[in-house]
């Protein structure tokens, strides 16, 4: 009786810390944590964040900015959204984003020396304009 006692709190010791998400590792992020302030030249602005949330689970990006109307162009409102999360291994490699335009872009995210590179999925019959 007793050993099978100790076989079950191993083996739901071993599942909990197997499945579980750890705390992903945010260093590389921290020069873009905070929040911003963009000051255009009299012709818009706007500001940035980017946060930890979720007991630092995620990082959440959000934007807004605003661009005055002109003579030929009406006033601009963007304002967009992504969330960085870890995949399976627990690393943040994943990120998604949504903008008041009705995009949404999913990414994978890779590390190089002093670079974050986000890679977008390619998307079938979805012309990319550049």
């Amino acid at each position: 009786m007793t050993s099978k006692w100790i076989l079950t709190i191993v083996l739901s010791g071993f599942l909990f810390t197997s499945f579980g998400q750890q705390n992903p590792a945010w260093e590389k992020w921290a020069l873009l944590m905070g929040e911003w302030v963009g000051e255009g030249s009299g012709q818009g602005g706007g500001t940035f964040s980017f946060k930890p949330d979720l007991d630092q689970k995620i990082l959440v990006r959000k934007s807004h900015s605003e661009y005055p109307a002109s003579a030929n162009k009406p006033e601009i409102i963007h304002a967009d959204l992504m969330v960085v999360y870890p995949d399976y291994s627990g690393s943040p490699n994943k990120a998604i984003y949504f903008d008041n335009e009705g995009h949404t872009i999913n990414y994978s995210i890779t590390y190089s020396d002093q670079l974050i590179v986000f890679t977008s999925e390619k998307v079938p019959n979805v012309r990319v304009y550049g």
